[in-house]
């Protein structure tokens, strides 16, 4: 089983991905089968708070990154 998880490349989703990953080690589930993946933005920019726990992130888990360049980025909503 992989353990997948999708979201923005954002300081709050960083600090929520690192404690879910905190949880996940807890139970032993490797890094192999724990799968992050993050969508960047052009021009996004990235602070150095950040880049601490990206690091940390990439200790527990295999990263991945995706550019989302789509010109209509409205969420739907039902």
């Amino acid at each position: 089983m992989l353990f997948l998880s999708a979201q923005d490349f954002a300081s709050y989703f960083l600090w929520q991905i690192n404690v879910c990953l905190s949880n996940l080690n807890s139970k032993n589930i490797s890094k192999e089968k724990i799968h992050v993946l993050f969508a960047t933005h052009t021009g996004q920019k990235f602070f150095p708070e950040d880049q601490v726990l990206l690091r940390q992130i990439q200790k527990n888990a295999r990263v991945f990154y995706y550019e989302d360049n789509r010109k209509d980025k409205v969420i739907l909503r039902l």
